[in-house]
């Protein structure tokens, strides 16, 4: 028999390749330039001669039509990109198609594969579903251990009132506080699950990190007074693309799972940078002891234990990846680490205060735009110049404003001038003169602030005589 075989592939190649092909377990059809079948396997016959004869008929209507426009888009262009690519049959079938040009032809004639994956695609659905159903069951078990230790407290402390009837004041009010703060745990809990339940924006906001903060230092609320919490975002007006009710909850999450992991009288620095490929967000954990160079963990950490925290860090991943950011964690000891990379603001200005005042500045574009963006959060425009000429024409044309800031070193006339000039001519702006410069204050006239780059917001108002306003 083996014989045979072989000397019937040696005698004639072409006849044992044409058998090959015929007794295929996959379709297997040749089409020319214009999407024509013209040959077909066994199966190919089988599988798609359901409407009339497959040789000769475009192989495009054997698709589905929601599939046949791309099938005959895919035979215009060649075939090329059809590889492993999933269409529906015009009967419902599944099917991929992979598509190989036939050598040695100059009529852009392909071999085209088609391969049955309804079955395939039905068992990946289940193994789906399974998996879904799997991490229900975890999110379940983490919703039950999570509710049932403050529900429990608030039950034996209520249970506790009524067994004392009319006990000392004191006695009631710290049973209820307790009974109070878990309550607030509870629903904490709950406000977690209603954000996760929320369909992730697809559309980015500007948020303001430090304004997500203040909101979630609402969120913790009394425990923040048993840790020390130091924020360092650089420059203050750091944004991201996201949504501010869902980082706030993020870092409140993060915070609280680090006054757990960490104990009482933590410390926990929330550090945000700006990078290349989007804002870097730490929020480290340690004792109150450690500096906060310190807190970092080794590169030896452990990066599973304390991402095992339970619901709020599960959470707090599942929003940032909804946003389009990551989540990674490290621990080691008692200091801890969540690293998150976070979505670049759009270019947009969202948010920011309505404009009620002008301040003149006088510099280069890395200057104005710095604080365009810093003062327009404070409620204050910013009328930009690049030169001292330009700045005394415009105060001269009879701009009102709330205050002048300029770089010492201008194209033409000095800062330093500059601000004199104005002190002399315009009274209603002194006292509201800002240069600024590296050089020692003792060196410069009284008559202007002085203030070092890069410019913090909260220096620069109360130089404008205006005082920081608080935020939301």
């Amino acid at each position: 028999m083996g014989e045979r075989s072989d000397t019937f592939w040696a005698d004639d190649p072409e006849a044992g390749w044409r058998a090959l092909y015929e007794s295929a377990p996959d379709a297997m059809l040749t089409v020319d330039s214009r999407g024509l079948v013209v040959a077909a396997n066994r199966t190919a016959r089988e599988v798609l001669d359901g409407e009339g004869d497959l040789v000769g008929s475009p192989f495009a209507r054997r698709i589905d039509p929601s599939d046949a426009a791309v099938v005959e888009r895919l035979a215009a262009r060649g075939w090329r990109g059809a590889d492993e690519r999933r269409f529906t049959l015009r009967d419902g079938r599944r099917v991929t198609l992979r598509a190989r040009p036939v050598p040695d032809t100059r009529d852009g004639f392909h071999h085209i594969t088609v391969r049955d994956v309804t079955r395939y695609e039905v068992l990946e659905g289940a193994e789906e579903q399974r998996r879904r159903m799997e991490v229900l069951a975890t999110l379940a078990g983490s919703i039950a251990r999570e509710l049932n230790d403050p529900m429990s407290v608030v039950q034996g402390r209520l249970e506790l009132l009524l067994e004392l009837g009319g006990g000392s004041p004191g006695n009631v009010e710290r049973h209820l506080t307790v009974a109070l703060a878990h309550a607030r745990r509870v629903s904490a809990m709950l406000q977690n699950l209603r954000l996760v339940g929320r369909a992730p924006a697809t559309h980015l906001e500007r948020v303001y990190l430090l304004d997500a903060w203040e909101a979630a230092r609402e969120i913790i609320g009394p425990r923040l007074a048993d840790l020390i919490v130091e924020v360092d975002v650089v420059p203050e007006h750091l944004a991201v693309g996201g949504n501010e009710a869902l980082y706030a909850r993020v870092l409140a999450n993060l915070v609280e799972r680090l006054a757990d992991y960490c104990g009482r009288d933590a410390r926990v620095v929330v550090r945000a940078r700006e990078g290349i490929d989007g804002v870097g967000l730490q929020v480290l954990g340690g004792p109150r002891s450690a500096a906060p160079t310190d807190l970092v963990p080794s590169s030896a950490a452990d990066e599973g234990r304390l991402d095992d925290g339970g619901l709020g860090t599960s959470i707090a991943r599942t929003l940032v990846n909804g946003l389009g950011g990551t989540l990674t964690v490290r621990s080691a000891g008692k200091r801890a680490m969540f690293d998150l990379r976070l979505p670049t603001s759009p270019s947009m200005r969202a948010k920011s205060r309505p404009v009620d005042g002008q301040v003149l500045v006088v510099g280069d574009d890395v200057l104005c735009k710095g604080l365009e963006e810093a003062l327009l959060r404070e409620g204050f425009g910013v009328i930009a110049d690049a030169d001292s000429e330009a700045a005394i024409e415009r105060l001269a044309a009879g701009i009102e404003v709330e205050g002048v800031v300029a770089s010492l070193l201008l194209p033409s006339q000095s800062g330093l001038s500059l601000l004199e000039e104005i002190h002399r001519v315009y009274p209603a702006l002194r006292g509201r003169l800002v240069l600024v410069t590296d050089a020692p204050k003792a060196a410069l006239p009284q008559i202007m602030h002085v203030l070092a780059p890069p410019i913090r917001i909260d220096e620069l108002l109360p130089a404008l005589g205006r005082r920081l306003r608080a935020r939301r």
